[in-house]
């Protein structure tokens, strides 16, 4: 009984963040002294904010890499966020989002940051039981019990990006996840009716070819700009300033095991 309600919140939990997107946001304020940046997470269909995280998904890693090369742990989403209030007519929620502010100043290191997350890789397998009956588990198939034919696995993996840059713009290097979407050259120059760049690797090396996805926060309507990766790179006309965000699904195949990586990026165009 504890199996069968754990499968289901699980698997509820992961319909959930399959059928929204999630990313980073960064709001910069620069001033005298340095800079500020608040940052939290994106959930939904709609930037900047579209809705609130019901967990922290467990989250892997959520991390600030600074321009010389410094790992700092930011703060996760909570674990259970606080019901405020609720009664017929409405419910109120604490907002999960992670909210931080970054401060920098005169010491602070120039060039580009770079926040990125990563959630735990999430496994769900069907097979054929000891009974005859297909079924699913989010087991990994060498720890399924009642197994009598392997049918296939989903293996997913999903992460996230962010970049912001104090004075000057330097160089972005790649993060070290499964796929990542990295701006190719100084985006801090770049503004409405500019063409920018990007870069897209899977583990660690440029991608032959896939489809990434574009929105601008300014553009409410939930449908994207879709661009063709050919070798690692694709380009995108920039309609709008404000917050743009890249998005990007690859799919392998070995032998019965899927591997489905997904991941974003967000990135501010002034």
């Amino acid at each position: 009984m504890k199996l069968t309600k754990l499968f289901l919140v699980g698997a509820l939990s992961t319909s959930a963040l399959f059928a929204h997107s999630m990313w980073i946001n960064s709001f910069e304020s620069d001033s005298k002294n340095g800079k500020r940046v608040s940052i939290g997470l994106g959930w939904g269909n709609k930037a900047p904010i579209d809705d609130s995280l019901n967990s922290d998904f467990g989250m892997k890693s959520f991390i600030l890499t600074t321009p010389d090369n410094k790992s700092i742990e930011l703060k996760p989403p909570v674990k259970n966020p606080e019901n405020i209030f609720k009664d017929d007519l409405l419910s109120i929620n604490e907002s999960n989002i992670a909210m931080q502010k970054i401060g920098l100043n005169k010491k602070s290191p120039n060039g580009t940051y770079s926040l990125g997350f990563q959630l735990p890789e999430f496994t769900l397998s069907e097979y054929i039981n000891k009974k005859g009956k297909k079924s699913k588990s989010i087991k990994k198939i060498e720890k399924i019990r009642d197994l009598k034919e392997h049918i296939s696995t989903t293996v997913t993996t999903i992460s996230s990006k962010s970049y912001f840059t104090y004075k000057n713009y330097s160089e972005v290097k790649a993060f070290g996840h499964d796929l990542e979407i990295i701006p190719d050259g100084d985006y801090t120059k770049l503004k409405e009716g500019d063409i920018i760049t990007l870069n897209v690797l899977l583990k660690g090396k440029a991608l032959e070819s896939g489809y990434l996805l574009a929105k601008s926060s300014d553009d409410q309507n939930i449908n994207y700009f879709h661009g063709r990766v050919r070798d690692g790179k694709v380009k995108f006309y920039l309609n709008s300033n404000g917050q743009w965000i890249f998005k990007i699904t690859h799919t392998q195949n070995k032998e019965k095991t899927i591997y489905k990586y997904k991941t974003s990026a967000s990135i501010n165009i002034k």
